[in-house]
């Protein structure tokens, strides 16, 4: 589909997964080239402020020379149960978090090993763990657990509503210093007779309008 789209020489934003193998990948981003088309995959965390604000401290030299990214992301147990066995949870989930790194980074990644564990007993993996090495020597580890029982809180609140949790943690260590950033804090948490919420004011916020 995106391949017809950039033949009618129109610009592509493509949702995750950006292709089913690397091959299709390839060949869509030679064809965007080739119309003079932009053929942009849906990765939107690094748009987030929190990441942009890390990703700057970087670049600025405030965190010093990159050593090492820790990323997790940690979802409701019940969307596994509801679309887990139908789609790998790294093009899910895993895949913002990749593009975290590699956004960080700043460079090109040059060896990975990963594991995974159907622990939640359906056929598609329901935890990760990778770990990458960039061609600076930095390194990053990414991580996900689609465990949090129903009782956990009520993260997205705000722009989009779901009825569960998304757990997200970021740490960027550097030479100079350390910044962590936690889509789930206790910045601000409602108690009511409906049950905990902790509002998103991070990943999709709705910017301070009063209507």
């Amino acid at each position: 589909l995106a391949q017809t789209a950039l033949r009618a020489n129109c610009h592509v934003f493509i949702e995750k997964p950006f292709a089913l193998s690397s091959a299709d990948a390839t060949a869509t981003v030679a064809l965007a080239e080739e119309r003079g088309r932009i053929a942009f995959a849906g990765h939107v965390s690094r748009f987030a402020q929190p990441y942009q604000r890390i990703a700057e401290s970087l670049r600025a030299g405030r965190l010093g020379r990159l050593w090492t990214v820790r990323l997790r992301r940690d979802f409701s147990r019940a969307w596994f149960d509801d679309f887990g066995d139908r789609v790998h949870p790294v093009w899910e989930s895993g895949i913002h978090d990749i593009d975290l790194a590699i956004f960080f980074a700043g460079v090109r990644p040059v060896r990975t090993c990963a594991l995974q564990s159907a622990a939640a007993g359906d056929a598609a993996a329901s935890v990760f763990q990778i770990l990458v090495e960039f061609v600076d020597g930095s390194t990053a580890t990414i991580e996900s657990a689609w465990s949090i029982p129903s009782r956990g809180p009520q993260s997205l609140v705000g722009a989009l509503e779901l009825d569960g949790t998304i757990a997200a943690e970021c740490e960027v260590h550097g030479s100079a210093g350390v910044a962590k950033q936690r889509l789930v804090s206790d910045a601000l948490v409602e108690w009511t007779d409906a049950g905990v919420n902790t509002p998103d004011l991070s990943l999709w916020p709705l910017d301070g309008a009063q209507v």
